[in-house]
């Protein structure tokens, strides 16, 4: 009976060990994280991006903060609440423009979600539908990718990721959104060499690079503007992504 008992017990433990090490890809590196991205065009600033991760009751709440000066000056400050699967629950964005103030909202309504979309002189609002698994992906927001790292790292023994669809709400619509297999390329701070991980999003026409380095969303490009974002906090001398040498 007691061997028994000290089979059962230790089967017990192995199973909850396995079921740990499955659910921990999904949170690790997400809670209570603060960040800076700097912006740069023709390695020139041109914005900055702050956000605020924090968790509570099981979810995952990001708010962020971005100002760009040019080409196209713009003030964003958007909130993004996921559930422990890093699915969307809840999105607000208010955008200010030389064109005005935009406002957008998102929440999820079962099997779908409602879309709130307003701006001076205009107001809609519509029902999205799809199967696939979700992710809110917006314009100029990089921090929005760190759910999306998170579930990639989550899924390292599926490289296609194609049964995902792409909300971004500035375009008050969804992509199709694919992810190429990650490659390792070379990075620099300061004197300090060394490599990083890859990643080549597709959304739709619209391309994104993100970069990951020990756990962390390191940087950004988004090739249409000629964008690249780095960690200022991670990286206070500074991220150069170069040809990774061998």
């Amino acid at each position: 009976m007691e061997g028994s008992y000290l089979y059962s017990f230790t089967m017990f433990l192995l199973i909850g060990a396995l079921l740990l090490r499955i659910a921990l890809p999904l949170s690790l590196g997400l809670e209570h994280k603060r960040g800076e991205f700097i912006i740069l065009k023709d390695d020139k600033e041109v914005g900055r991006e702050v956000f605020n991760l924090d968790k509570a009751n099981g979810h995952f709440i990001l708010n962020a903060r971005l100002s760009v000066k040019e080409p196209n000056p713009i003030e964003l400050e958007g909130s993004l609440e996921v559930d422990s699967n890093l699915s969307p629950v809840l999105y607000h964005l208010e955008a200010t423009t030389s064109s005005g103030t935009l406002r957008i909202s998102l929440k999820s309504k079962h099997p779908g979600f409602h879309m709130e979309f307003s701006q001076p002189g205009f107001k809609d609002e519509k029902d999205i539908y799809f199967k696939e698994r979700a992710v809110v992906l917006d314009n100029f927001l990089l921090s929005h990718y760190l759910f999306l790292l998170g579930i990639l790292e989550g899924n390292r023994s599926d490289t296609s990721f194609e049964a995902l669809k792409a909300i971004v709400p500035q375009s008050f619509g969804f992509f199709n959104l694919t992810v190429s297999e990650s490659d390792s390329i070379g990075a620099k701070s300061g004197d300090v060499s060394f490599s990083v991980k890859r990643y080549k999003v597709r959304l739709g026409r619209y391309r994104v690079e993100i970069f990951e380095r020990k756990g962390e969303l390191v940087g950004g490009y988004f090739p249409e503007d000629e964008l690249f974002y780095y960690r200022k906090d991670l990286y206070p001398k500074g991220l150069r992504i170069i040809p990774f040498e061998r």
